[in-house]
């Protein structure tokens, strides 16, 4: 289910944002374990951070992303065979 830019699953709230956030490591430990284990424990969960890691790697190659974004996503994604 999607309601203006937030998902909600296993009756929690997963807004966009948080979740372009956590991709390019920018949230704490504890945000950052807890949205790796809905992750691996809930398909929609998993689906949804699927597809902002998409919208995250189009807004990369479309150029869109601010500076200091630009450079956590080549931190994180700049290095893999793909």
């Amino acid at each position: 289910m999607v309601a203006c830019g937030e998902w909600i699953v296993k009756e929690e709230i997963l807004p966009d944002a948080l979740l372009r956030e956590f991709l390019l490591g920018k949230v704490g430990d504890e945000e950052r374990v807890r949205i790796e284990s809905l992750f691996l424990t809930d398909p929609e969960a998993r689906e949804k951070i699927l597809v902002i890691e998409q919208e995250l790697t189009e807004d990369y190659l479309e150029d869109s992303l601010s500076a200091e974004d630009r450079e956590k996503f080549l931190s994180r994604y700049g290095q893999t065979a793909a």
